[in-house]
């Protein structure tokens, strides 16, 4: 009796982690990595951009200001 019923469990435990795993890889592959992963470097890459469009600007203020305190020094 308890032979059988050994056997159905670990039967049912089997083809309950490869239902998961299909579930899983089938929700990986073709959900999250073409949806999400786009969008995520799309807003990476944006950010980056006007980060480097600030610090750009603010290394062109910085430029600006030791000119502007250079010519004060030598008038």
């Amino acid at each position: 009796m308890w032979l059988i019923q050994d056997i159905a469990w670990y039967w049912f435990g089997r083809s309950l982690a490869t239902a998961n795993l299909a579930y899983f890889s089938i929700n990986l592959l073709l959900f999250l990595i073409p949806r999400f992963l786009p969008r995520a470097f799309e807003k990476y890459f944006r950010e980056m951009g006007e980060n480097e469009s600030k610090m750009a600007e603010d290394k062109r203020f910085a430029a600006a200001n030791k000119t502007k305190s250079a010519d004060k020094k030598a008038a």
